[in-house]
């Protein structure tokens, strides 16, 4: 009654976490330190993936500036848990929503730069910049692996990691993540390609920064592949999802083929610009067999496995 007296809008901040219990205390201590945005309230939303509410007893010790709750997403999975937060912020009557993740810390001028961005008027999804953190004994070539590049402009799609959005994309629309893709990732891009078929338009805000810590067990050649391997699977899922089989087989099989031949050609240049470079070759080859597999009806769960402490 207060807030809505105040004509002040309410953001509620979804955190999806499990088994980070470090990781997520650091996330939590940034979000205290949040510069407030202009006529909006916040409101913290912690989802805890872990049946056992592990997360609560660490929920308790946390004090902020501003109402928090804490919920269970029982059932484990990525969409699981992202889906519980957008239900908790229905109920809670929220304006917008934004997510970010375990991992990361917020600049303390994250969500007030998002809603001065969506305060011009022209968007319904806001994306800032993340800049990653590797531990200080990782080799130079592996911190410049394209997955570690910091984004610098919005891409086509938000990503969960860092975004603030409009509560019409899950009340009006009724959009909510696939549950498809619970452990393999990527149900955040097929949620913003949904929202985006719908009319949502997605803009940039620089100042919206998160931090995301990468523990020793990214920091790799292997995880690099793995990564890559995923990225291409989901590429086809996400295809599926929001076409159709006959499409996904005409648009991704021959090209996966192609790179199969060329990507050792790829790999043996690249070595001779750097060890990143030859890496980003290989990478090539690991979405193309990452595509295969999944044309032919595989799947591969990255998010079964939790990394980070």
């Amino acid at each position: 009654m207060e807030r809505w007296l105040a004509m002040s809008e309410l953001i509620v901040i979804a955190v999806p976490t499990l088994g980070r219990p470090v990781y997520l205390r650091r996330c939590l201590e940034s979000l205290a330190e949040l510069k407030i945005p202009e006529g909006k309230d916040l409101a913290l939303c912690l989802v805890d993936n872990n049946p056992d509410g592990q997360a609560h007893s660490l929920f308790s010790e946390i004090d902020l500036p501003f109402a928090k709750h804490y919920v269970q997403a029982p059932e484990r999975g990525l969409s699981h848990a992202r889906n519980r937060g957008i239900e908790k912020a229905l109920e809670l009557n929220a304006d917008y929503i934004a997510f970010i993740d375990d991992d990361e810390t917020a600049s303390p001028e994250w969500l007030y730069e998002g809603a001065a961005r969506m305060d011009v008027g022209d968007g319904d999804v806001v994306c800032g910049p993340r800049t990653f953190h590797l531990p200080e004994t990782t080799p130079e070539w592996i911190r410049k692996l394209s997955v570690f590049r910091k984004r610098t402009s919005v891409d086509i799609v938000a990503s969960t990691s860092n975004v603030l959005f409009k509560i019409s994309l899950v009340r009006e629309w009724g959009l909510r993540f696939r549950l498809a893709f619970n452990f393999t990732g990527g149900e955040d891009k097929v949620f913003f390609l949904e929202a985006a078929d719908r009319g949502a338009r997605t803009v940039w805000a620089p100042g919206a920064e998160v931090h995301e810590a990468v523990p020793a067990t990214r920091a790799t050649l292997k995880w690099f592949l793995q990564r890559k391997f995923r990225s291409g699977i989901t590429r086809v899922l996400q295809k599926r999802f929001l076409v159709n089989t006959a499409s996904t087989w005409y648009s991704y099989f021959p090209q996966a083929i192609v790179n199969l031949i060329i990507f050792p050609f790829w790999a043996m240049l690249g070595a001779l610009r750097g060890p990143h470079k030859m890496a980003e070759g290989l990478g090539r080859g690991a979405v193309a067999l990452g595509i295969l597999w999944a044309l032919f009806g595989q799947v591969y769960n990255e998010y079964a496995t939790v990394h980070g402490e």
